[in-house]
């Protein structure tokens, strides 16, 4: 029978998170996800997603009155023509999203709710990351490269973050 001590808030003979493995498991799931990405999926298998994301993104810039024209996945307006590629469309962030909640020791219902309602929001987040750089185009055309090279990235990875700690504290820990 193993004696169950409590010293400073930890119960002794519990094993705690395993830190080290979920760490290894997260990247192994981010490696697995870039790689077929990039070995197995083809460029078309992913043009739908570059698609939407340039047909959303044209639809509300004109909607605000900035006129674009569309031309499959290349969007035009003044100041820019922006080509909307892989990597516009958030794809990245949300493996790194899914990475966090399969790495991370949970039920598999948690997780089915984290990407359910995670995956979505990363897109529309990403969403909302366009229309701030039109803007950012047209109102600070000097700084515009900076907003999308640094801020965003910054704002994407602490998005995450945040968005996984949400999960475990509302979803993970309500189990």
């Amino acid at each position: 029978m193993m004696k169950q001590i409590q010293k400073s808030g930890v119960t002794e003979g519990r094993p705690g998170f395993p830190f080290v493995r979920t760490c290894l498991f997260f990247f192994a799931i981010v490696l697995l996800l870039n790689l077929n990405e990039w070995l197995i999926l083809k460029p078309q298998h992913l043009e739908w997603l570059q698609s939407l994301t340039a047909r959303i993104i044209a639809t509300i810039l004109n909607g605000l009155g900035l006129q674009t024209i569309l031309q499959g996945t290349r969007i035009l307006f003044a100041g820019a023509h922006w080509e909307i590629v892989s990597e516009c469309t958030a794809l990245q962030a949300m493996y790194v999203f899914v990475a966090f909640l399969v790495a991370y020791p949970s039920s598999f219902r948690s997780k089915l709710i984290g990407i359910a309602v995670g995956l979505p929001l990363v897109f529309l987040v990403n969403l909302v990351r366009l229309l701030i750089l039109a803007w950012a185009i047209q109102a600070f055309p000097d700084y515009a490269e900076i907003v999308h090279d640094y801020v965003w990235q910054i704002a994407f990875l602490f998005l995450l973050v945040l968005m996984w700690l949400g999960w475990i504290d509302l979803v993970v820990k309500r189990e």
